[in-house]
């Protein structure tokens, strides 16, 4: 457990600074991947909704309720 509190305080304390620079296409980028993490997300909420409605109407038993041939 030392150990570990000795190497957080050496890297708290040899904090330099980046000088880094980020362009302009950069913020674009962080945009679009926001845009499609929420896209994922929402894909991947519908696909779970669509399970619990079929889980549940099958559960009470409406079925299809006469739709694709099923009776």
């Amino acid at each position: 457990m030392p150990i570990f509190i000795g190497a957080a305080g050496f890297l708290i304390l040899s904090i330099v600074p980046a000088h880094a620079y980020l362009d302009p296409g950069t913020g674009s980028m962080l945009v679009q991947g926001l845009i499609g993490a929420l896209a994922i997300a929402g894909a991947t909420v519908s696909g779970y909704w669509n399970r619990i409605r079929w889980a549940v109407r099958s559960f009470l038993g409406r079925g299809n309720n006469g739709k694709n041939g099923g009776k």
